[in-house]
C-alpha cells in the first residue's frame, strides 16, 4: 500500500488535484445523463400504453430463443450433429436390423439391440403418422452392403425400418436423426418412444427402390427388405382375398402371388406327402409345395390400419362393390411400395394411393359350363346353412330369428334365399344334391320346402321342383309348422342341426322308390382297437347320405333307343368337417376327422356295391370335406368311383388350372366332388366347378351391406354342374 492512498485531495500535488477533479466531474454528467433517459423512458410508457406490449413481446421473444437454443443444445447433448456417425449411441438402420442366414419358412427373427436406445440417422420415405402411427425411415443408398447387392442366399440386413411416432411432424423427403429405443412388434423391427428429433435437410433424393420378384427362395430376403422402397414389376395374380385373420373387410387388404396355389393334397396323395415330411426331405418336390406358398405370397394394403373400413379402394378407385368387385384369379403388374411386416405376413404399403394401383380384373363367369350334348344335367350345392327360423304360416314367416346356424335375422334369410335362387336358377339343373340344409323335416315350414317354393316362382308349372322325403322325415298333415315337439324330432335325418336334400324335376325324371338312407344303423361294421363292433358310417360327426334312384322321361331320348327303361342312381353326401377335433388322431396333412370321414367313404362304397348292380349308373356328389388325393376319395376309388375332377376324358384344357371349389388362406382345392362307376362314365359329357364362391369375398355374403340378389358369393363352397346325355 502507498502513502498517497491516505493523503486528502486537497493536500495532494497540484497537477495531481486538478486530474483528480476532472474525473469526478466527468461522472456526474455520465450519471445525469442516465437519469434523464430513464425519467424520459418511463414518461413515454405513461404517454403509449402499447410499448408495454411491444417490450413485453420482445421479453417472450427472448426467452423463446432462450429456451429453443437450450432445447437445440439438449438435444444436440442427445443424438449429436446431423451427419455424426462417430456419436456414442450412433448406429446405422442396417446394424439395428441385423443381417439374417437364410432360412427357408420360418419368421423368427430380432433385432441385437433389443430395447436400448439408439440414434439414427436417415431420410423419411413415407409418412404415415395419421393411418399408422408412425412412419418409415431409410438410408440412402451409399449404406447399402455389398451383402445386400448379392446373391439371394447371402446374409443382408435391410436399411430400412417402422418409426411409431404418431406425433410426428415431418414430411416425405426430409433427412432426420432421432433418438428412441429398438423394439421388436409382432415380428416387426421397430424405433419406438422418440427422445429426440431434429430435421437434418428437406427435399433430399429418396433411397432407390429394390427390385422384388417372387416366388422368393427365402423369408430372409423379405426380412432383408423390411422397412424399404420396393417395386416388383411382373405377372401377379390375387390369390387370397381373406387369409389368417386379415382381409379386404377386415383390413383393406388382399394376397399377390406369381401364380394360384393349391391344397398340397389336391394334388399329390396325402400318405405320400406324409412320408417325405416324416422323412424330412426337404428338397423334395412334394415338400417345397407345402412351403412355395409363404415364399409367394405378399398383402397389399389400403394404406390404412382402420378395422372393417368403410371404403376400400380396391379394384380401382371406384370403390369394391358388388357390382366392381376384386376377384381371386385378377392380375395386377406393377406395384411401388414400402415392405411392411405383421406376424407370418409381409404386407406392401403402396406409396401412393392404394386405388392407383393398376388391377386387371376378370370377367365373372356368368353360368357353368354344360356340354350341348347332354340331356340330363345333375347338380351339387352347399347351401352354407340355409336355416328359415320358425315360420308358424305363410304370412308369418319372420319367427325364429336369429337361428343357431344360419341368418341372424329375417332380411338376411330374404338376402340369402335370393341369392341361392338366382345361382340354382342360373344352372337350371334337373336333378339338385343340397348340402347344409336345416334338419327340420320335410313339413310345407320346412327349410327345404321354403327354399323349393322359391326356385319354382323362377319357372313355369312344368319346369318346376320337388324334393325327395325320406322315410324318417315323412310328411305329415298335422304338421303345424313349428319345429319343436315329438313330431320336429320325428323328422330329424340323422343327429346334426343340418342335411343333405334332393330336388329333382319331375317333367325330366322320376324317382323310383323310396330313398335309402346311409346312417350309423345301415352302415357295415367293424372292430375298433378294443375290438367293439362300430358302424363305419358315424352319424354323430358325417350327415346321414341319401342314395335315390331316378328314371329319366322317355320324351328326352333317341326314339331308336332300346325300349328298356333308362336309370341311375344319385347318392348325396356331407362328410365331417375339417375345422372341429374329433376322438380319432389328428392328422397333420388331411386336418381333423380324417379317419372319421374315410370310415364314411369306406361304407358308402360297401353301401352302394350293396344295393345297386355294376350294370346301373351311380353318381356320388357332395361335400366331402377332402381333397381330391385324400384318403377318404382315394377309398371311394378304390371302391370303383372315378373321380371326375381328375377325369383326363373331360378336362384336356384343365391341364394348367386344376379344378376347385373352396379356397382358404391362399390355397385352393376341391372339398365338393362327383364320382362315377364304371357304368355311369360313358355317360358323363362335361363337368364344372362353376366359380361364383371361393373367388368372390365375403363381404357379398348375404349378411352385409354390399349384398346384392345374385348368385356371387351365394354360398362359401362352388357349386358343381355335371352334363349326362343318356
Amino acid at each position: 500500500m502507498t502513502l498517497t492512498r491516505l493523503l486528502p485531495f486537497y493536500l495532494l500535488p497540484h497537477s495531481l488535484f486538478i486530474h483528480s477533479l476532472f474525473c469526478i466531474l466527468l461522472y456526474l454528467a455520465f450519471s445525469f445523463s442516465n437519469l434523464s433517459q430513464a425519467e424520459a423512458l418511463q414518461a413515454s410508457q405513461f404517454s403509449h400504453p402499447t410499448s408495454n406490449k411491444h417490450t413485453s413481446k420482445n421479453r417472450v421473444t427472448k426467452n423463446r430463443v432462450t429456451k429453443n437454443r437450450a432445447t437445440r443444445k439438449q438435444t444436440l447433448r442427445k443424438i449429436g450433429f446431423c451427419g455424426d456417425t462417430q456419436f456414442k449411441r450412433y448406429k446405422n438402420i442396417s446394424e439395428i436390423q441385423g443381417a439374417h442366414t437364410a432360412s427357408i419358412v420360418n419368421k423368427r427373427w430380432t433385432s441385437p439391440f433389443i430395447n436400448q436406445w439408439v440414434v439414427v440417422e436417415g431420410i423419411v420415405t413415407l409418412d404415415k403418422s395419421k393411418e399408422y402411427q408412425g412412419f418409415w425411415l431409410q438410408q440412402d443408398d451409399s449404406f447399402r452392403s455389398v451383402s445386400n447387392a448379392s446373391s439371394r442366399t447371402s446374409q443382408r440386413a435391410s436399411t430400412g425400418i417402422f418409426i411409431y411416432h404418431k406425433r410426428a411432424t415431418i414430411k416425405r423427403g426430409q433427412r432426420i436423426r432421432l433418438l428412441a429405443q429398438v423394439a421388436e412388434y409382432h415380428g416387426l423391427t421397430e424405433l419406438k418412444r422418440v427422445k429426440a428429433l431434429t430435421v437434418c435437410a428437406s427435399n433430399v433424393t429418396l433411397p432407390s427402390a429394390s427390385l422384388l420378384n417372387l416366388p422368393i427362395t427365402s423369408l430372409a430376403e423379405l426380412e432383408a427388405l423390411e422397412g424399404m422402397r420396393v417395386r416388383i414389376n411382373q405377372n401377379l395374380v390375387v390369390s387370397d382375398l381373406f387369409g389368417a385373420g386379415y382381409g379386404l373387410g377386415n383390413y383393406g387388404q388382399f394376397a399377390i402371388s406369381s401364380r394360384l396355389h393349391f391344397q398340397p393334397s389336391e394334388l399329390e396323395n396325402a400318405q405320400r406327402i406324409r412320408f417325405v415330411k416324416e422323412h424330412e426331405q426337404i428338397n423334395s418336390q412334394i415338400k417345397s409345395r407345402k412351403n412355395i406358398k409363404k415364399l409367394d405370397y405378399l398383402l397389399v394394403d389400403d394404406g390404412y390400419s382402420v378395422r372393417s373400413p368403410k371404403f376400400i379402394p380396391f379394384p380401382n378407385n371406384k370403390g369394391f362393390s358388388a357390382d366392381n368387385p376384386l376377384r381371386i384369379g385378377d392380375k395386377l403388374k406393377k406395384i411401388s411400395a414400402i415392405l411392411h411386416s405383421y406376424g407370418e405376413h409381409y404386407i406392401l404399403i403402396p406409396e401412393s394411393q392404394a386405388g392407383d394401383i393398376i388391377i386387371n380384373t376378370q370377367p365373372r363367369p356368368k353360368r357353368p359350363k354344360i356340354s350341348v350334348q347332354a340331356n340330363i344335367v345333375v347338380a351339387s350345392m352347399n347351401v352354407e346353412n340355409y336355416f328359415n327360423g320358425s315360420p308358424l304360416s305363410h304370412s308369418k314367416r319372420n319367427v325364429g330369428f336369429p337361428t343357431t346356424r344360419g341368418a341372424k335375422s329375417y332380411q338376411h334369410f330374404v338376402m340369402q334365399t335370393q341369392k341361392l335362387v338366382a345361382a340354382l336358377a342360373t344352372m337350371n339343373a334337373d336333378v339338385v344334391a343340397l348340402m347344409e340344409l336345416e334338419n327340420d323335416g320335410y313339413g310345407e315350414h320346412s327349410a327345404i320346402a321354403d327354399l323349393t317354393r322359391a326356385l319354382n316362382k323362377q319357372f313355369s308349372i312344368d319346369q318346376q321342383y320337388r324334393y325327395i322325403v325320406s322315410k324318417l322325415g315323412e310328411s305329415d298333415e298335422k304338421d303345424s309348422g313349428y319345429k319343436t315337439g315329438p313330431l320336429y324330432k320325428k323328422n330329424l335325418l340323422g343327429q346334426d342341426e343340418i342335411s343333405v336334400g334332393i330336388l329333382y324335376r319331375s317333367s325330366k325324371v322320376e324317382p323310383i322308390d323310396a330313398v335309402s338312407i346311409l346312417d350309423s344303423t345301415s352302415s357295415d361294421k367293424y372292430h375298433d382297437s378294443r375290438e367293439r363292433m362300430q358302424a363305419l358310417f358315424n352319424d354323430g360327426y358325417n350327415r346321414p347320405s341319401l342314395l335315390q334312384q331316378f328314371s329319366i322321361n322317355r320324351d328326352d331320348f333317341d326314339k331308336s333307343s332300346a325300349d328298356e327303361e333308362q336309370t341311375f342312381y344319385l347318392a348325396v353326401n356331407h362328410f365331417k368337417s375339417k375345422g372341429r377335433p374329433c376322438r380319432s388322431t389328428i392328422d397333420t396333412i388331411q386336418g381333423n376327422c380324417n379317419e372319421e370321414r374315410t370310415r364314411a367313404a369306406l361304407a358308402l362304397g360297401k353301401f352302394i356295391n350293396k344295393q345297386v348292380a355294376d350294370t346301373i349308373p351311380v353318381l356320388i356328389m357332395g361335400d366331402l370335406n377332402s381333397y381330391s388325393q385324400e384318403d377318404p376319395l382315394l377309398a371311394l376309388v378304390a371302391a370303383g368311383f372315378k373321380n371326375l375332377n381328375t377325369f383326363n376324358t373331360l378336362n384336356k384344357n384343365r391341364a394348367n388350372s386344376p379344378f376347385f371349389s373352396y379356397s382358404f388362406q391362399g390355397y385352393l382345392g376341391n372339398l365338393d366332388h362327383a364320382l362315377a362307376n364304371k357304368a355311369m362314365l360313358p355317360f358323363i359329357r362335361s363337368i364344372d366347378s362353376w366359380h361364383i364362391n371361393s373367388v368372390e369375398d365375403a363381404l357379398l355374403k348375404y349378411d352385409t351391406a354390399y349384398a346384392e340378389p345374385d348368385a356371387y358369393r351365394s354360398s362359401d363352397h362352388d357349386p358343381l354342374v355335371i352334363g349326362i346325355q343318356f
